[in-house]
């Protein structure tokens, strides 16, 4: 992904990991782009991730008179996932009952040089068994950049 550094200039202290279509070179043809809105305090109140093509959507604008019609004419590429090697992540698991009711929590942690795109985490009834339902995740498709940890939740 590229080194991190601020970005010149901007009085949020945002940073920015690798690089996206702007810079010139770049033989990327996706790349992701990681938001975090934080208060005064430096408490993250959101955290969104996305998947972005250099190559824009492309409208067909004769096809259709509104808006919610519209045909597109070309697709973004956004197949580089697609080429990327597995990560594997680290992970640490606390699980508790009270009342007849289990919560677990994990901590995720992309150990990797590579990003760990679209990670979905699953309870089974033991090694290689069915999954254990219904199982309520506070987040289900996680994604970490290199390096970074996350903590998720599901109550069971």
């Amino acid at each position: 992904m590229g080194g991190e550094g601020r970005h010149a200039g901007c009085p949020c202290g945002c940073k920015r990991q690798g690089s996206g279509p702007a810079e010139a070179g770049s033989p990327r043809d996706n790349y992701f782009l990681k938001l975090q809105l934080r208060d005064a305090a430096g408490k993250l109140l959101s955290d969104n991730f996305y998947w972005l093509s250099t190559k824009p959507d492309t409208m067909n604008w004769a096809a259709r008179n509104d808006t919610a019609t519209r045909r597109k004419k070309d697709f973004g590429d956004l197949t580089g996932p697609q080429r990327t090697a597995a990560v594997k992540l680290e992970l640490k698991a606390d699980h508790r009952s009270e009342a007849g009711k289990g919560a677990i929590r994990l901590k995720v942690k992309n150990p990797s040089a590579s990003v760990a795109f679209q990670v979905h985490a699953r309870l089974t009834m033991g090694k290689g068994g069915d999954d254990l339902v219904p199982v309520f995740w506070d987040e289900h498709y996680i994604s970490l950049l290199p390096g970074e940890e996350k903590s998720i939740s599901a109550n069971v």
